[in-house]
């Protein structure tokens, strides 16, 4: 993977000591989809913190079972509620993503 990337950089920079200036971005779609995946496995911002701005039901999109037995398949939320989001484990749920940990 870094091979490919060095080497298309190489390529697009044409021996400017491989500096690569705002113009080459378009011709680096390798890089690009390099920097994307490293961003979605390692994010910077592992976490954030949203607030509803009105009151929203939430669709479950696989029912859970509650602490009370009973199965859950939306989540209320009022306006004001505040969510903690961990977006670093969202980025490799198997649900969404088939393969995560795979380039």
């Amino acid at each position: 993977m870094i091979d490919q990337a060095c080497t298309s950089i190489t390529l697009v920079t044409c021996g400017r000591q491989l500096t690569v200036i705002r113009e080459d971005l378009a011709a680096l779609p390798y890089l690009d989809a390099v920097i994307r995946e490293v961003l979605r496995l390692w994010s910077p911002a592992p976490n954030t913190i949203r607030k509803a701005t009105e009151a929203v039901v939430i669709p479950l999109g696989t029912p859970v079972e509650g602490r009370d037995g009973k199965m859950i398949d939306s989540i209320n939320l009022n306006k004001g509620t505040q969510l903690f989001i961990r977006t670093l484990l969202s980025f490799s749920l198997v649900i969404v993503w088939t393969d995560s940990q795979r380039f």
